[in-house]
């Protein structure tokens, strides 16, 4: 017996393949196909401190302007290294002159830092404290934010899924209930799900430094579950099973 097989038989064993030769002999009658959509949530603290900033400047050469940027972030990324557990990460670089004559420059460079501390906790007053003094520079605060771990972001999707899971289940039941059927086998299922980015607050340049506040909500993790489940009409009360 082949690999195929052995998987073959295991499915149809499990009630997982429709059609087969021993789903029909069992199910002799044309069954009726539902078609689901259900979707899960299951919600998580936030187990992370995420904030977005941008260094820019204005100046009136393209050089001049990316000099400053860099020598602004350069030197955020130095404070940002004294403390431990902070990841800061650069993205999009961009200058572009902001007159017809180009007399005029604009560069601003991204950055991305994360910490691992539930954000209103005192665990990221270090990091609320440098963001404050980053803004005292001119350096703008895009957006503060809840992220997950990893670990929690599976934990959070493998209870999402579960909660569609359950729900599928209870609405088959219902369903073939009301009919007079019963729940035969699931025959297709497709998953898909998104983790909002849940923001905290928003800020720009401030004149002093100033720690932003935080007050976190729980992120939801939404898992939208859509299926098709066979019914085949119930045994009457005589027959046999």
């Amino acid at each position: 017996m082949t690999a195929n097989h052995t998987i073959i038989g295991i499915l149809i064993g499990m009630g997982f393949l429709a059609g087969s030769g021993a789903r029909a002999a069992a199910a002799p009658s044309a069954a009726t196909v539902l078609s689901l959509t259900v979707i899960g949530r299951a919600d998580h603290t936030p187990d992370q401190l995420v904030a977005r900033m941008s260094v820019q400047d204005d100046a009136p050469t393209a050089a001049s302007a990316q000099a400053a940027v860099n020598r602004t972030m350069g030197l955020a990324l130095a404070q940002a290294e004294a403390i431990k557990g902070l990841h800061v990460t650069t993205g999009s670089y961009d200058v572009a002159p902001t007159d017809p004559k180009h007399t005029a420059w604009h560069a601003q460079q991204t950055m991305i830092l994360r910490y691992a501390a539930s954000p209103n906790t005192a665990a990221t007053a270090a990091v609320r404290r440098l963001i404050g003094s980053f803004q005292a520079r001119s350096i703008v605060l895009d957006g503060i934010a809840g992220g997950l771990s990893s670990a929690a972001a599976r934990d959070t999707r493998e209870r999402a899924i579960a909660d569609a899971v359950r729900q599928l289940r209870a609405e088959a039941a219902a369903t073939a209930s009301a009919l007079g059927d019963r729940v035969g086998a699931i025959t297709r299922i497709t998953l898909t799900g998104q983790t909002p980015f849940h923001p905290l607050m928003l800020a720009m340049r401030s004149a002093e430094v100033v720690l932003p506040q935080t007050q976190p909500g729980a992120i939801t993790e939404q898992i939208s579950l859509f299926a098709t489940v066979e019914l085949h009409p119930a045994p009457s009360a005589g027959s046999k099973r």
